[in-house]
């Protein structure tokens, strides 16, 4: 009862095939027997569902994460977005009054710049040399490759932070690096000072390598943010 039956295994194999291939003239009634057989025969298992990949949520970085620039082996500490409290009523007049501040998420250096880390700058003829009379000798770098660089300007801070892959920090991210979200008089709380938690008041009469004081790290981790040598940042403070 299948139209040309020579062709039949073609009509089994493709539905199509069958409509194209039967002959008009077939009792209809054989045609739709024919036609629900191969319909049977011709289907195709349904594919199995491709299953859903389940999205796998992004980490969050905790305040104080760590990560090191390849460009100048420097380790940065990792700073959240959130509100900070910024200045102090019982300081200059620059500093009042207290108010909340809004920042992004942003990384900042642990340490210090080093003498060691700007050479490598200058070596990659993307800084100049700083203004220090010793920096050629050979006895300055047996002491102090590991003490932070002086004696540069702000261009050469900000040539330096570019040549790393990055830029200096604004003044609002430098406190709320050094003071933590809830405004510490300093950067380890509110305790005073003291020679374990900072180079001040030429209490070793000259720089300190930096890192040198664990305990004065501040609340996200960044380290000689008081005391040792005064800091650049992007915008005039």
């Amino acid at each position: 009862f299948y139209a040309q039956l020579n062709r039949v295994a073609d009509a089994v194999a493709d539905y199509e095939t069958f409509l194209r291939l039967h002959d008009p003239q077939e009792n209809q009634g054989l045609l739709d027997k024919a036609e629900r057989y191969i319909a049977l025969h011709s289907a195709t298992p349904t594919d199995e569902p491709t299953p859903t990949e389940t999205p796998t949520a992004t980490p969050t970085l905790a305040a104080g994460a760590q990560r090191t620039n390849p460009i100048d082996g420097a380790v940065y500490v990792y700073v959240p977005a959130g509100k900070f409290i910024m200045g102090a009523d019982d300081g200059d007049d620059d500093e009042k009054p207290v108010h909340e501040v809004t920042l992004d998420a942003f990384w900042i250096m642990q340490n210090e710049v080093t003498n060691q880390q700007y050479q490598k700058c200058i070596a990659a003829s993307a800084c100049t040399k700083p203004a220090n009379p010793d920096w050629d000798a050979a006895a300055f770098w047996t002491q102090y490759s590991q003490h932070p660089v002086t004696y540069v300007s702000w261009d050469q801070a900000n040539a330096y932070a570019q040549w790393a892959g990055g830029r200096l920090p604004s003044e609002a991210e430098w406190e709320k690096a050094a003071r933590g979200p809830d405004g510490n008089l300093y950067p380890w709380g509110n305790d005073p000072p003291n020679d374990e938690l900072l180079n001040f008041n030429g209490n070793i009469g000259n720089t300190s390598e930096v890192g040198r004081y664990p305990q004065g790290k501040s609340y996200y981790g960044a380290l000689d943010m008081a005391g040792n040598v005064s800091e650049w940042v992007a915008d005039w403070y």
